[in-house]
């Protein structure tokens, strides 16, 4: 349950002096085990289909060894989840969008940016299959993302983002660090008293073309 070590990879010629016995084990396990498909979960867990997803297969290991290890094994996944947003995917992105937000030092970013940045930031998104959780696998569209934060109301804006090759204004939709706050103080923080970075954003109308 430890985010891994990104473009880490199993060392085939030296693989370390414990792989080959754990392995051994593992195979002489394999050839008697019998697993329960469908082993009992906590309520906690099914919250959230993805978590159930994860944690059902290695709850019907730890019930193979007995009943001690499974009973062990529920109480550490719900310990592991417990702090996981189950309920409300946009709360959930909400959430992310102000960590990607407090990772940065910028006062605003911009749309597809932010949404190529949630699942960076937050694992729950890398396999996006859409607010009910049905749909195939796939990454998190800005689409996908804005109409969560529009429910929130957080909306983007036409800005300026910088100068184009050409040295003229290049203008983009973006999301900023005062809006995505404020939302997270009315719809997530526990604490209203919670600090927030200061802003000085100066909105600019977008010219006529």
């Amino acid at each position: 349950m430890v985010k891994g070590v990104p473009n880490k990879r199993f060392n085939r010629k030296n693989p370390g002096p414990d792989f080959p016995f754990a392995r051994e084990l593992i195979e002489k396990w394999k050839a008697t085990a019998v697993l329960n498909p469908d082993p009992d979960m906590p309520e906690a867990l099914l919250k959230d289909g993805r978590v159930a997803d994860k944690c059902q297969p290695l709850i019907a290991i730890a019930d193979n060894f007995g009943e001690g290890y499974g009973k062990a094994a529920r109480a550490a996944f719900v310990e592991l989840n417990k702090h996981l947003p189950h309920q409300n995917p946009a709360i959930a992105a909400l959430n992310t969008c102000k960590a990607v937000f407090d990772a940065r030092d910028i006062d605003r970013m911009e749309r597809k940016a932010l949404a190529k940045a949630v699942p960076e930031q937050d694992d729950y998104f890398s396999d996006w299959r859409g607010v009910n959780d049905q749909g195939t696998p796939h990454e998190l569209t800005s689409g996908e993302l804005s109409r969560m934060l529009k429910g929130l109301d957080v909306r983007a804006r036409p800005m300026r983002i910088g100068k184009d090759k050409d040295g003229k204004d290049k203008w983009g939709w973006c999301y900023t660090r005062t809006d995505i706050e404020a939302a997270w103080l009315k719809y997530c923080s526990e604490n209203h008293d919670t600090a927030t970075h200061p802003s000085n954003i100066i909105a600019l109308a977008k010219p006529q073309t």
